[in-house]
């Protein structure tokens, strides 16, 4: 039995009336397509208000749903996520993202850098205070969408001798 919705889509039942759905989330569908990705550093001996990683979208049909950002340092600080809102040209150490579908070949669209200093502090997505040799993580579930061109930046705001970064996310 078919029963078709407000969208006139067809949605498939069983014989018992119960919906046959594939509930997958959007980020393990675009992992299986080949389209998620991670940007890490690792072990980064960083200075205060240092950029410790930013990304910036290159895809200029897809956008960039970043799904969740992991951080770690040595030293408790203040983490300032953000997205800056003037276009700039990233500097750095450059940073290749890993496709998280291995039988993939596709290459993230991205221009990423670890210690980056040519960007200007636009919106704060989100402000936190990690303790040291503590990992922390900000759950985004691809809220935030960067189109071609915008970025999104993690800085930690106090001198320390050890930082890691993951920012996750996927195109669509």
């Amino acid at each position: 039995m078919n029963v078709s919705g407000k969208s006139g889509r067809v949605l498939e039942v069983d014989d018992e009336g119960r919906a046959a759905i594939d509930a997958k989330s959007e980020f393990l569908n675009a992992s299986l397509k080949g389209d998620a990705y991670t940007w890490t550093i690792e072990t980064f001996d960083y200075e205060g208000a240092d950029t410790v990683l930013s990304v910036l979208n290159q895809h200029s049909d897809k956008n960039l749903y970043i799904y969740k950002i992991l951080m770690h340092g040595d030293t408790e600080t203040e983490v300032e996520i953000h997205v800056p809102t003037a276009t700039f040209t990233p500097s750095g150490t450059a940073i290749v993202g890993v496709n998280l579908n291995r039988t993939s070949s596709k290459v993230a669209e991205t221009i990423c850098k670890a210690k980056e200093t040519n960007n200007a502090q636009g919106a704060f997505v989100e402000r936190v205070r990690i303790k040291a040799n503590k990992d922390y993580i900000v759950q985004l579930d691809g809220a935030l969408v960067l189109g071609f061109d915008q970025a999104i930046c993690v800085d930690y705001v106090t001198d320390g001798g050890e930082a890691h970064v993951s920012i996750w996310g996927y195109f669509k």
